[in-house]
């Protein structure tokens, strides 16, 4: 039997799921990823205020951050200190080498799992064919990114409004990864 917080966790992933569904139903099959992704832009923005309407968490109104790290950890404590999710939760974020726009992101155990494996719609050995990363939807990171523009000073990062992210595996052993980056024009 679900307890307490967890059940507005629960109902909060399940709520999350069935949004992405309906724009994917109402919009069709097709739809660009990034419509799906702005989504979840405007759902950190919309929970990040709710949360604070309640005094679950005390966060910054305006972005401050000086580095996508920073913005990302901010919003996953803001998570944490909301019961919205665990420390088992928490991913694995590390910079990659050399850059300080592009993120390696591990997320060990993601409630959202079977939720994302109904909605591709493929079975799992297909997951992480390039083709279908490429273009592979993610709650958890698409809110990273998200976070990135809602507490991300300005001006930190050349092109930061352009934050995206990209798969590399989904549903293996260790979890599913990604890197979140700034795309870059030209």
């Amino acid at each position: 039997m679900i307890q307490g917080q967890n059940i507005y966790r629960e109902l909060l992933q399940s709520w999350a799921v069935a949004y992405e569904k309906a724009i994917r139903e109402y919009a069709g099959r097709a739809t660009p990823k990034r419509i799906v992704d702005e989504a979840y832009c405007y759902a950190v923005e919309d929970w990040t205020k709710r949360l604070l309407e309640l005094g679950l968490i005390t966060a910054i109104m305006e972005p401050q951050y000086d580095s996508m790290l920073a913005a990302i950890e901010h919003h996953i404590e803001n998570l944490i200190a909301a019961s919205m999710w665990t420390e088992q939760n928490r991913p694995t974020i590390t910079l990659r080498e050399g850059r300080i726009d592009e993120l390696d992101i591990t997320i060990p155990h993601c409630g959202y799992s079977q939720g994302c494996k109904d909605k591709a719609g493929i079975n799992q050995q297909d997951f992480n064919k390039p083709e279908n990363l490429r273009q592979f939807p993610c709650q958890r990171l698409g809110c990273f990114v998200g976070a990135v523009r809602k507490y991300l000073a300005p001006n930190t990062l050349p092109d930061q409004e352009r934050t995206t992210y990209q798969m590399t595996t989904v549903h293996t052993e260790q979890g599913c990864t990604g890197v979140i980056f700034v795309q870059h024009r030209g």
